[in-house]
């Protein structure tokens, strides 16, 4: 089962648990109660908490720079980062690490980035501004050494008193030793210390094993949004858990029957405590939420009382808008109800009813709509690496050349007419054409041999600067990258020779000996259908096949 959302992962004497965030009364959770009547909602009321010694890891390996949390993930991570330092409390003890942002991922480098963890904040004192900029001059780049970065984050918090690791991470670790027996070899050494974990795009076992270990919270993040919201939520895992997310409240999941729920929850009401609708449903109301059983007596809603808040902080009364920024378009609606994604691999949905001003009432249920098919159709991808001065946005690296060939920048237009584009590479190889940047006396140039979904780049000093002087911005390039139909990745290049004898050229060189070729007058992309086309093969055996996936690249202005 996907666990997205969050999941409870045992409790750890000792208070190890204690919250980070300086909330001081904390709104109506979906919680259980063990006195008075079980079925009426309460407050409930936090004392002021302690803030406990944390260190914040955060990943900054080379799929952080994905573009799918809308943009990179990891821009969606510094904001997350920046959103937690606004509410930990002015006392708050805090260290931040990283890794991955130092060491680029290729196979003689793994030693190296193997340990490329970096203390940007040691623990002390919380330094808002000293924490933001640190995580701004960094970009994601090399490997994934959770185990080695917990370790470390380990050593810098004390032993003996209640502490926190905060992990932020899109994926498993790449490195050894395995994560889960460091967490529990911390939790033998630091038997104080709790792990929550936060997936961002991924449902990870790994990190859910981690927090399990120690006593942490563990949750799954898809946007910008969630990871802001979920990264908060980690700050107290106790209320976390009786809050309503994609997987239930308090270990409470849908399709659960009521029976099985009192064996967690001896207080819960019986069914024959309500009188049945005329469908045959039974509602209880009990701890702050509603829970609708359908006939067959199986839970198939869940729902919060004015006055709690979800997961993600979403309360009743708030603006519509708010559900749209945390789970995006409604897949649904009808009237006034509309149904967001929660979880499309258990097809659980919010179902957010409002009126033209606010929401009117937030339920989880297992009724998300089967996901229409993908149109077919040619996946276009538009990267933007260059900033405004020509040198690299943030989250992009440049890898300097070395060798003993000679590396040139020419213009392209000679031989395929596209003023904006410049012919870069080492002399006496096949040269790629790419949508280069000049700026401080260096080239910087994508790399052909990088994912295109991952791009990084490569760094030359320039004797000459080829570009225009002009700060006219160039016509629109071709794709830098064309993915083919067998998963094959084109570059935009040149193969020395000439034209083929049938009067086609290379445009795009795919592997040894294979291209994408343009007719005579004609671009190597035939457009006319949805799913785009190329001739693909060496040159006495050119295919059709068809195009899946093309990445743009935004061109420096020259």
């Amino acid at each position: 089962m996907s666990r997205t959302g969050i999941t409870s992962s045992g409790r750890r004497a000792g208070g190890a648990l204690v919250m980070l965030l300086a909330l001081v009364v904390l709104s109506t959770a979906c919680t259980s109660l063990t006195d008075g009547d079980a079925r009426a909602p309460r407050s409930v009321t936090s004392p002021v908490p302690r803030s406990v010694p944390t260190m914040l890891v955060v990943d900054f390996s080379e799929s952080m720079r994905t573009a799918d949390a809308p943009g990179p993930r990891v821009d969606a991570a510094r904001e997350a980062v920046g959103s937690l330092l606004e509410e930990l409390p002015s006392d708050a003890q805090l260290g931040v690490m990283v890794y991955g942002s130092t060491v680029a991922v290729t196979p003689e480098n793994l030693a190296p980035g193997c340990r490329d963890i970096t203390v940007l904040r040691e623990l002390g004192p919380l330094d808002r501004p000293a924490i933001e900029d640190s995580l701004s001059s960094i970009a994601a780049l090399g490997f994934t050494p959770i185990g080695n970065a917990l370790r470390a984050a380990a050593d810098a918090l004390p032993t003996t008193e209640p502490a926190a690791i905060v992990l932020v991470s899109d994926g498993e670790d790449t490195c050894g030793p395995p994560p889960c027996d460091v967490a529990a070899e911390i939790s033998g050494t630091h038997p104080e210390l709790s792990i929550s974990t936060i997936g961002f795009k991924t449902d990870s076992d790994q990190l859910e094993c981690v927090a399990a270990a120690t006593g942490g919270l563990f949750v799954t993040a898809d946007n910008a949004e969630q990871l802001s919201a979920r990264l908060l939520a980690t700050q107290d895992p106790d209320i976390a858990r009786t809050r309503l997310s994609p997987q239930g409240v308090d270990g409470i999941e849908l399709g659960s029957t009521a029976e099985a729920i009192r064996d967690q929850h001896s207080d819960f009401p019986s069914l024959s405590s309500a009188t049945p609708a005329a469908d045959g449903t039974v509602t209880i109301t009990w701890g702050g939420c509603t829970f609708v059983f359908d006939a067959d007596g199986r839970l198939s809603e869940i729902a919060i009382v004015p006055g709690a808040q979800t997961i993600d902080g979403l309360r009743i009364g708030d603006a519509l808008t708010r559900a749209d920024d945390l789970y995006g378009d409604a897949v649904s609606t009808d009237g006034s109800t509309s149904l967001y994604t929660a979880d499309a691999s258990s097809r659980t949905a919010w179902r957010i009813t409002h009126d033209s001003a606010a929401i009117t009432a937030i339920g989880l249920c297992e009724c998300l709509p089967a996901t229409p098919s993908k149109p077919v159709g040619t996946e276009v991808i538009d990267i933007r690496p260059y900033q405004a001065d020509g040198t690299l946005t943030p989250e992009y690296a440049a890898t300097a050349i070395t060798g003993p060939k000679q590396w040139g920048c020419r213009s392209a237009a000679s031989s395929f007419g596209d003023p904006g584009l410049f012919t870069c590479g080492q002399y006496q190889t096949d040269y790629i054409i790419y949508m280069c940047s000049f700026a401080g006396g260096r080239s910087l140039c994508p790399d052909s041999k990088t994912s295109p979904d991952a791009l990084r780049f490569l760094s030359n000093p320039a004797t000459q600067n080829p570009a225009s002087s002009s700060d006219t911005p160039v016509p629109a390039p071709h794709p830098l990258a064309v993915q083919i139909a067998d998963g094959t990745v084109c570059w935009y290049g040149i193969r020395f020779g000439g034209p083929e004898t049938d009067g086609t050229r290379v445009v795009y060189v795919c592997s040894q000996n294979n291209y994408l070729f343009a007719p005579n007058g004609r671009s190597a992309l035939d457009t006319s259908t949805p799913t785009w086309t190329a001739l693909y093969g060496p040159g006495g055996q050119k295919t059709t096949v068809g195009v899946t996936k093309v990445w743009n690249i935004e061109s420096a202005r020259r």
